[in-house]
């Protein structure tokens, strides 16, 4: 059931967790926003080549007050937990499975805000997404159902 939540579904449009079948507004004035070539976002100072960092944050999905962090670039989770000291639970392509974190059910998930910024950097950005648990995840589904 959680898969089938944190995946959303594009068949029913008065479903549950439906994607959608365009851009929603905020989206769209955000791609104008970064692809606007006077602002220069994904294009590092000079003299430097560090990839511009975006943070995808969610609430919902975990053990309540604990984060956890998310990249699927090859990154050891050694660095990570150096940029994210207190992170309850670090993931990255080298820490294996999904299955038994909150970002289970994420790998079947598409049109993610983290993939869409990292195709419109030329994939010169490096995306994380962050996930802070709130509720039971059977509390976060009624939540989204009664929406």
């Amino acid at each position: 059931a959680k898969r089938a939540i944190v995946a959303g579904q594009y068949h029913h449009p008065e479903g549950v967790m439906y994607g959608g079948n365009r851009l929603e507004p905020s989206i769209q004035g955000l791609k104008e926003f970064v692809k606007d070539e006077d602002r220069k976002i994904f294009v590092p100072p000079p003299g430097k080549n560090d990839p511009v960092v975006w943070i995808d944050v969610h609430t919902g999905l975990g053990p309540f007050g604990l984060d956890t962090v998310m990249t699927e670039k090859p990154v050891s989770l050694k660095k990570m937990g150096e940029w994210f000291p207190t992170a309850f639970h670090l993931l990255s392509p080298e820490s294996g499975s999904l299955d038994d974190s909150a970002m289970s059910g994420y790998e079947l998930s598409t049109g993610m805000l983290t993939d869409f910024l990292f195709r419109l950097s030329h994939e010169r950005a490096f995306t994380i997404t962050q996930e802070f648990g709130t509720l039971p995840g059977v509390l976060v589904a009624r939540a989204f159902i009664l929406e």
